[in-house]
């Protein structure tokens, strides 16, 4: 996806996805499975995009919104790694809290 300042929230949805999460929509007769599309099928899909000052609009009204969720992205993964390093060494007895 290009770069466009105008389109953010866009960006966020495909930010570090390289395969697509959507399920594709089984035959109304065919037993579900775990089939999932591609991007070659995505990228037939013809998608509006509104003028340039109404995504402008919008982008400034969740820029905010998109902020705060790559925050959050960024914490977790964080308190993750900080969890990952510090959980064996306190069931160890490595380190100890009291």
């Amino acid at each position: 996806m290009p770069n466009n300042p105008n389109f953010p929230h866009l960006q966020l949805a495909f930010q570090g996805t390289y395969e697509p999460k959507f399920p594709a929509a089984p035959h109304p007769n065919a037993e579900v499975d775990a089939n999932r599309t591609n991007w070659n099928d995505i990228a037939r899909f013809e998608v509006a995009l509104p003028p340039a000052s109404v995504a402008a609009e919008f982008t400034d009204l969740i820029r905010p919104m998109i902020d705060r969720i790559l925050a959050n992205i960024h914490e977790s993964r964080t308190l993750a790694e900080l969890r990952d390093t510090l959980l064996p060494k306190l069931l160890s007895g490595e380190i100890n809290v009291s």
